[in-house]
């Protein structure tokens, strides 16, 4: 099997307009907008892989479902709510759309102490890769 990073990379050039960034066994898109979010896939030793979405983070032991998740990322049936404290972010939540009705799909917090400043969400969404919901 070609290194995940190759196969990403491959499966790009069917988006040239894609901003790519690759660093030794990791792999970042950028957003084309202050709307979208980074995505990134890190090949970590022993066969784990990690993939980003801004600071939302999943773990994969398997190849292909990392993959899969790095390409969901720049989709448009992925979105990623923020809520900040203040101007402080502190979660980011996953969230697909493959039936058409955005549902839960995992959540990555830190610690924010600052539980008297007002809460605010907003939405982050990648349209690097349009899909359809299935019916």
């Amino acid at each position: 099997m070609s290194h995940p990073i190759e196969v990403i990379l491959e499966q790009l050039k069917q988006h040239p307009e894609i901003i790519v960034e690759r660093s030794g066994d990791s792999i970042r898109v950028l957003p084309k907008s202050e709307k979208g979010f980074t995505v990134i896939l890190s090949a970590q030793p022993d066969s784990l892989f990690i993939v980003y979405f801004e600071m939302w983070h999943s773990e994969f032991d398997r190849w292909e479902d990392a993959f899969q998740c790095f390409m969901w990322g720049l989709s448009n049936q992925c979105r990623l709510k923020v809520t900040k404290r203040g101007d402080t972010p502190y979660k980011w939540t996953a969230e697909s759309s493959y039936t058409g009705t955005w549902e839960f799909v995992s959540a990555t917090g830190v610690l924010n102490f600052a539980f008297w400043k007002t809460t605010t969400e907003y939405y982050l969404q990648n349209d690097w890769v349009r899909m359809t919901p299935k019916s």
